[in-house]
């Protein structure tokens, strides 16, 4: 349930938000008590630079990994976290200015956390907390090179010795291959990593209508995710079913006959967009088809690829995700 808007009658200043949600009994996720318990223990405040990188090290530190990160223009970086810190300050519990986050909130959060995960971050804003953005870019860049990969801010931190690290942390792949992926039970940043991973330089979202429920998997969301890790995005709606074809698909038998239905009116009209992907792995050597379905089997984009590599002659291999 989002709280991003309220009903007329509710308070509406931040403080009375705030004890709107306690009196009311609306529970605060236990991740976001997270963020509120470490941004209370920075005394309050803290850069957005700072706050993720300390975050990153708690995370690492704690055993639930509650967010993941990705290697982003400064280094490591949660979209999660940072969308999850956007619903505090609309729900009132913070706010943001001059790139800081101010906490507003009196609770004791760090109370609401599990004995190991409060040992944690006493452990962690003790070890970090004081150290300013340049010491904690340059200790998360040495001890943890791969987030480094696509820093923008690289050469203000880094000597030469060290940013070569970075580059033997960077994945690279000789190969060249189609894959496909689809984004069910992962997060963006778990998705986003398993492309950087294996040097994928395109991603070809191959959904109709590319809108997601799930944070992050949404056209403009997912494109500039995909920008900022150095991924091309390219959305090619040609090659997606319409939605009025997915509905009540149950079995594995609906699925074979939609296929079929793909296979027969979707596939032959779209020729020229499967030599353009065709041309793509020709340039880049490694793309990515993607929708949402974990399994392969369950989802268009296996018989798209198979096309696609029929029609190159088997220059490239397909490999499903």
């Amino acid at each position: 349930m989002r709280f991003s808007s309220f009903a007329i009658g509710r308070p509406s200043s931040q403080s009375a938000r705030i004890l709107y949600h306690l009196i009311r009994g609306i529970p605060v996720l236990y991740r976001r008590k997270l963020l509120l318990a470490l941004l209370q223990s920075l005394n309050g405040k803290a850069d957005v630079l700072q706050f993720q990188k300390v975050l990153f090290l708690l995370t690492l530190q704690l055993k639930s990994r509650t967010f993941e990160f990705v290697p982003y223009h400064k280094g490591c970086f949660s979209f999660q976290a940072n969308s999850e810190m956007k619903v505090l300050e609309r729900q009132g519990f913070l706010f943001e200015e001059d790139s800081t986050w101010h906490l507003k909130s009196s609770e004791s959060w760090a109370k609401q956390l599990t004995p190991a995960d409060r040992l944690g971050l006493v452990e962690i804003v003790g070890e970090y907390g004081s150290w300013n953005n340049d010491k904690l870019v340059h200790w998360t860049y040495t001890q943890h090179p791969y987030y480094a990969i696509n820093s923008k801010i690289i050469d203000k931190h880094l000597n030469h010795i060290d940013k070569l690290f970075v580059e033997t942390a960077r994945p690279v792949s000789n190969c060249r291959a189609l894959y496909t992926t689809g984004y069910e039970g992962l997060s963006l940043e778990g998705y986003l990593n398993r492309l950087i991973k294996l040097d994928v330089k395109v991603l070809c979202d191959v959904r109709r209508n590319p809108v997601s429920m799930k944070y992050g998997f949404s056209r403009r969301t997912l494109q500039k995710a995909c920008e900022g890790v150095h991924i091309e995005y390219l959305h090619f709606p040609e090659l997606g079913i319409e939605s009025e074809l997915r509905k009540e698909l149950k079995t594995k038998q609906d699925y074979e006959d939609l296929f079929k239905i793909y296979d027969r009116d979707t596939l032959p009209r779209t020729l020229l967009k499967q030599d353009e992907i065709a041309d793509l792995v020709r340039k880049y050597d490694r793309v990515a088809l993607t929708c949402f379905e974990a399994d392969p089997s369950f989802c268009h984009r296996s018989h798209l690829a198979s096309a696609v590599e029929t029609r190159c002659g088997n220059e490239f291999q397909v490999r499903h995700l």
